[in-house]
């Protein structure tokens, strides 16, 4: 060891440090040009730190070229941008309520245009999510259409999967508003039993509210329907962008047009009780690449939420809706 070379021993002491810090990030391995110094660094955060099924993944990278970044994770490529000029890297991760709970790989390319190349290959740790069973009582035309319907419905869900497959540009600037102020009465990922027949898991949340109440959206999009479906009832789905989008299901009015650009805080609808449904509520759904994932996650991501727009005025109850439940 004494007869090592000063500089070489410095190069190793440097490599040791972008190691260790890298595992203690779950880097499973690094690679780099003969090109890079040592002195150049990977800063790797994930938040949640410890995600589960469902979960809205914030990867934020600052890498040592800066001029483009690419990773993609179950077989997708994830968007990157940044919050603010200047600012790391970051991509949003949709883990789907039924992705697998293991370790899921993420191989990170940085690169910069003189065609130097670096990579990381993450290990993202996933943890089983914690879903309840709920048990409903609906109107039996809800769980067992009659034929005349069945055609409507298979429609209806080729419409809407091919609306969220779609990839638009980022239109979102920082984290999601509450659509509206209600309590949580139905979590996240639920087993639904409707009448005593199971089906889909619950991909989204219900929002308390009494019928009119208004429904603000929580961040910039582009209305891409506003109508009404078997099961949702008056629904609207916005796009946010990079594969984003967020729904509002059993409306009993819709405010809002297809096309429509809307900005946070905009009402876009009112709180009601149509389609399949036991009372008045708000459900928010949000997919992220086809990915079912929990729309409450949007709230908490590391950049604000957007100034907020002037609301429509709330106008009165409607008329031809109450709060008895439908059974």
């Amino acid at each position: 060891m004494t007869d090592m070379p000063r500089c070489l021993v410095l190069l190793l002491g440097c490599w040791l440090v972008l190691a260790g810090d890298a595992l203690a990030k779950g880097v499973t391995s690094i690679s780099t040009s003969p090109a890079l110094t040592s002195r150049q660094t990977w800063r790797i955060h994930v938040r949640p730190s410890s995600p589960c099924q469902g979960n809205v993944v914030e990867l934020e990278v600052t890498c040592p070229l800066g001029s483009s970044i690419e990773a993609t994770f179950q077989g997708y490529p994830l968007e990157f941008f940044t919050w603010k000029q200047g600012g790391p890297w970051v991509a949003l991760i949709g883990v789907d309520l039924q992705t697998p709970a293991r370790v899921h790989r993420i191989r990170v390319v940085a690169k910069n245009g003189k065609g130097d190349v670096r990579t990381l290959n993450l290990g993202l740790p996933l943890r089983p999510g914690k879903f309840r069973v709920q048990k409903l009582k609906v109107a039996p035309r809800m769980v067992r259409p009659a034929q005349e319907n069945k055609e409507r419905i298979e429609k209806e869900a080729v419409l809407v999967k091919a609306i969220l497959s779609g990839v638009s540009g980022r239109k979102f600037v920082g984290s999601f508003l509450r659509p509206v102020a209600g309590a949580l009465t139905a979590s996240f990922g639920g087993r639904r039993v409707f009448n005593g027949v199971e089906r889909n898991p619950h991909a989204g949340v219900d929002l308390r509210g009494s019928v009119g109440t208004p429904v603000q959206v929580p961040a910039h999009g582009t209305v891409v329907l506003a109508r009404e479906l078997y099961f949702a009832g008056r629904c609207v789905i916005v796009d946010h962008g990079l594969g984003l989008f967020t729904q509002y299901g059993h409306l009993s009015r819709i405010l809002v047009q297809e096309g429509q650009e809307l900005r946070p805080g905009e009402v876009l609808g009112r709180i009601g009780k149509t389609g399949r449904v036991t009372g008045p509520h708000l459900h928010w759904g949000a997919t992220l690449r086809q990915a079912r994932v929990n729309p409450m996650d949007l709230m908490h991501l590391s950049a604000p939420p957007a100034p907020v727009s002037p609301s429509l005025p709330d106008g009165d109850k409607d008329e031809d809706e109450d709060e008895d439940d439908e059974l």
